[in-house]
Formats: C-alpha cells, structure tokens, sequence
C-alpha cells in the first residue's frame, strides 16, 4: 500500500523489540510502539540494499505513552536503516517467527516497489554538516491545507491533520561582506536574532518538484481535547506542486524561519 506519511529511524535507536502485536522502538531513551496491521495479509515487510539496509513496514500504527497510558494514534509507514548484518538478520528472523511477517518479493514494475523507492530521497544521506538523531517523519503526498502560526506548522494530508511544534530557536546567520567594499555585511561567522531553520533537502525526490526538511519540530497529537508532544523529528516535506512549495516557504518566513544553507 502506498503511504503518505513515513517514520524513519536512522540512527540513536537503541533498541528494536518484536513482540506479537507491536514493534518497540526505544530512540534516544524514549519508547514508541508501532502497531502491525490487523489483517495478517498486511504484515509485508520490504528490504532495500544500497550502503546500508533498510527495512520497510507499511501501515503500521503509530503508539506513545501519556501519563502512564499507550494512545494510539496515526497509521503510518515505519522504516529503519542497519549497519549490523547481524541485528538485522535477527530482526528479519523475529518479524517472521514472532509477528508473522513476510517479505515482500517484489517484480519488475509492481506498485508496490514505491514501498523502497521512495526512501530514496530522503534525507538518510546527511553530510558531516548535518547530521541529526532525530527520526525523520516523511510527508510523501502533497498537503490540502496549511497553516504556520507563532507556535506550531499544521499540515493536512489524506485527510489527516498533522501539527508539529516548532523547535527550539537558533542562531541566525547574516550575510558575509561583499568584496572590494561594496555594501555592508556582517563578518565571518557573525549572528542575528534567532530563529527556526528550514533547509533544501541536500538529494531531491526523482519526478517531484522539491523537497526541504525542518529539522528539530516536535510532532504533536490531539489527546483529551489538548494537543500534547510525542517526540522530536525532522520533518521532510516532498512537492509534488509547485505553487504549495511557495507558500509553505512564504508562511514559514513570516514566523521567523530561515533558510540554512
């Protein structure tokens, strides 16, 4: 099934743990679960070779802990990268054994292959620039509705509402001097009133129009008529319209984004 939506995990996982109806993801100390579909015809996994492994699970719904209880909340698709052949032939071994996984076999043309292929353009190359622990949450389909506010970026898509909080606020660069004297600029390494940073995804998505990341927002879901946090991600944000790219950067300037280059 194509996903709209995805959770990567990367790197600073600490532990994965199959159990028979969820996955445990422990990241960075913090423990979120991901329930497998219902329907055992769901439980299909996908297996994406390139410098490092990625596995792929589609449908699978997302769980955090609230006061001491497990809500349950979006079905997104989960994907997690190994650089350990062995911690990811064991997690093969139990995602069959435990939760009655499958793999995927996938033939030339199916459907089904955009289960890999989108992971392609994510942000998983980071360079020694940038590189972050948070997981990435992939918005793959284009939004139907908007909004940036002082607080929070509120994006609807497949008629879901996804709201993020934004990040904590960092230092603004401003522009170096121009040569031979021409106008004024600020010196190497000089700063500006902070602000929230957005960037050019540094590998654009084959037949998009753009993608950018904003790195540090923390997603938040509706519990109990109030709106709560569930972890930090860097949000990734794929076009396939042009004109909705314009105007989430324009709404994101006008609330004190910047572009990090």
């Amino acid at each position: 099934m194509e996903m709209s939506t995805r959770i990567s995990f990367f790197r600073g996982v600490d532990s994965l743990e199959v159990h028979a109806n969820v996955l445990e993801v422990v990241h960075q100390e913090k423990t979120l679960r991901f329930a497998y579909p219902d329907n055992s015809d769901g439980r299909k996994f996908a297996v994406k070779m390139d410098k490092n492994v990625r596995v792929f699970l589609p449908e699978m719904t997302l769980e955090y802990q609230s006061e001491g209880v497990w809500l349950r909340t979006e079905v997104v698709g989960f994907c997690a990268e190994f650089i350990d052949m062995v911690k990811f032939a064991a997690f093969l071994t139990k995602l069959s054994n435990i939760a009655g996984y499958q793999q995927l076999v996938v033939s030339d043309g199916d459907s089904s292959q955009e289960m890999e292929e989108d992971e392609d353009d994510s942000q998983s190359d980071q360079s020694d620039e940038y590189i972050s622990m948070n997981p990435e949450y992939s918005i793959l389909k284009d939004y139907t509705a908007m909004a940036v506010t002082p607080q929070h970026i509120e994006l609807v898509v497949a008629g879901k509402t996804l709201r993020f909080a934004h990040g904590p606020l960092v230092p603004r660069p401003l522009p170096r001097p121009l040569p031979h004297g021409r106008g004024r600029g600020a010196g190497a390494g000089a700063q500006g009133a902070p602000g929230y940073e957005y960037r050019k995804a540094r590998t654009q998505p084959k037949d998009k129009w753009m993608a950018y990341v904003i790195p540090g927002v923390i997603l938040q879901d509706l519990a109990n008529q109030q709106y709560v946090d569930v972890f930090e991600v860097d949000l990734y944000i794929e076009f396939d319209n042009g004109d909705l790219h314009s105007d989430l950067l324009l709404a994101l300037k006008a609330n004190n984004y910047f572009a990090k280059k």
